[in-house]
């Protein structure tokens, strides 16, 4: 099914320059204002047509399809831009989120990789940063579920893009030696159990 957007759009140009990536589909309306017959097998209609897709799951009959753009992707000069209709991003669902890390990759693929990425729940809230005339990365990680019983999360890896060889991994503030592994250009590293916040140190020469 398409992303679920509850705002108002921005209507993009059908004829601008760049490669569309998506299009609209509008929600339900009443048969009589977009000319879809009822759903009755015996009318004759295809109803397996492209113009009969549902438009959600609670979609009955379908919704519109339109060709107006709703993500389009552009080059100008050495840069690259995906224009969306809709801040999809801001409702909350597992599948939005997932599109805007797709297109974040889509726009990141030639230089590298991630400053850090990381194998966690999604309750988790990660945030690293780099003191470099000390060559050392900072990785902080929150528990962010909204409870007053915080349940413990466990099994977690990160990995850090290090510009030079690893000298240690600490866990903060005790200064404990953890076990780690590098990997093209990168530091990898276990987090077992985190019960509110944890913070790391990477050292690096």
């Amino acid at each position: 099914y398409p992303l679920a957007y509850t705002a108002p759009m921005q209507r993009l140009p059908n004829a601008g320059k760049g490669k569309v990536l998506a299009t609209v589909a509008l929600p339900y309306q009443a048969p009589a204002l977009t000319g879809e017959p009822k759903p009755d097998a015996s009318d004759g209609f295809d109803y397996n047509a492209p113009n009969a897709r549902f438009a959600s799951i609670h979609s009955n009959p379908p919704g519109v399809y339109v060709d107006n753009p709703s993500l389009l992707y552009a080059e100008y000069g050495k840069g690259r831009v995906v224009y969306s209709a809709a801040a999809f991003e801001a409702h909350d669902r597992p599948a939005n989120g997932a599109v805007l890390v797709n297109i974040l990759n889509l726009l990141t693929d030639d230089l590298g990789g991630w400053s850090f990425s990381a194998e966690a729940p999604a309750q988790v809230e990660i945030v690293q940063f780099t003191v470099a005339d000390k060559k050392r990365h900072y990785v902080n990680f929150i528990n962010s579920v909204d409870a007053f019983e915080l349940p413990t999360l466990c099994d977690m890896k990160v990995h850090v893009r290090v510009a030079g060889k690893v000298k240690q991994v600490l866990s903060l503030p005790e200064e404990k030696a953890m076990t780690f592994v590098e990997k093209d250009g990168c530091v990898e590293f276990a987090v077992e159990r985190l019960k509110i916040c944890r913070s790391f140190a990477v050292d690096w020469e």
